[in-house]
């Protein structure tokens, strides 16, 4: 079974399902961070469970919001934080980006792509659009009908610019859907009074809840832009048309999700069973001083 642990990453996803859900309940009072950082605050609770730590009192440790005086917050809210900044800031650094070679083919529990999901829907909506919309490959036949249509996809471009079609390329394309567990394709809905760029940053931001809530059951997870977008596009302001969405969205992917006129897809994420044995790949980030004015 795989089991990547690291001294402050979250524990495996066997029998995580259970607190994780029992939780999820509280998420539409929290942020969509927030959200994911239960979900690895349950599973760190679980952790102390298993082990049989206790409390003087002698009962089962579990650390809700704050506890010390150094991590708590100078101001006072009508209710606590359900999971302390230590325990939010390691998840996110545990997040990795895990790609469909190193998943295993198997499925994972449908409950893990449904807190996936809960996630998402408490990002950041400006004036409550909530333009995401995502369409889910589950079935076997639906994740290879997916990935036929990528690789068919990657072959016209390619012929279609007077480029060699990779045998290599096309035959990933295949790979990538049928290794995966789940493949969800992520589309933002542009019928809004908000600005298209704002609803993209809006549904970008529920991508992150996903990815995080994945990491916390230590499932692999990926998000590519993959054919998504026309080939040849340069986004540069100057000579893009009005509409530009129009133009940097590749138009197929309206016909295969069956998306309307004012929706986009924005990428696909590949989430599946990790190799046994599988390293958790490690974060390399420069440091943020080198990207930070403080003023």
């Amino acid at each position: 079974r795989h089991n990547p642990r690291t001294a402050m990453a979250p524990s495996g996803s066997s029998g995580a399902s259970g607190n994780i859900s029992g939780i999820l309940a509280l998420i539409s009072a929290l942020g969509g961070l927030a959200a994911a950082s239960l979900v690895f605050h349950a599973l760190q609770s679980q952790k102390d469970t298993t082990d049989g730590a206790k409390s003087e009192e002698g009962t089962t440790k579990v650390h809700v919001g704050n506890t010390n005086s150094a991590s708590a917050s100078s101001s006072r809210h009508a209710s606590s934080s359900p999971a302390s900044p230590s325990y939010t800031l390691a998840l996110i650094r545990h997040r990795r980006s895990v790609f469909p070679k190193q998943y295993t083919g198997d499925s994972i529990s449908r409950t893990v792509i449904e807190e996936m999901l809960e996630a998402a829907i408490f990002a950041p909506s400006h004036k409550l659009t909530e333009a995401w919309r995502f369409v889910v490959f589950e079935s076997e036949e639906s994740r290879a009908e997916l990935g036929k249509f990528m690789a068919e996809q990657y072959k016209s471009a390619q012929e279609a610019a007077g480029k060699e079609v990779l045998q290599a390329k096309y035959d990933k394309k295949l790979k990538n859907s049928a290794a995966s567990s789940h493949v969800l394709a992520v589309v933002v809905d542009t019928d809004s009074p908000n600005p298209a760029w704002e609803e993209i940053a809006s549904v970008s931001m529920a991508v992150q809840n996903m990815l995080l809530v994945a990491a916390a059951h230590n499932a692999g997870a990926y998000w590519s832009s993959g054919s998504v977008v026309g080939g040849g596009v340069k986004l540069d302001e100057s000579t893009l048309p009005e509409n530009c969405l129009t133009t940097i969205f590749n138009p197929a992917w309206k016909e295969i999700l069956k998306l309307s006129d004012n929706q986009y897809c924005l990428g696909l994420v590949f989430v599946g069973k990790c190799k046994d044995g599988m390293k958790w790949p490690s974060g390399k980030r420069e440091d943020i001083s080198n990207k930070t004015d403080w003023r």
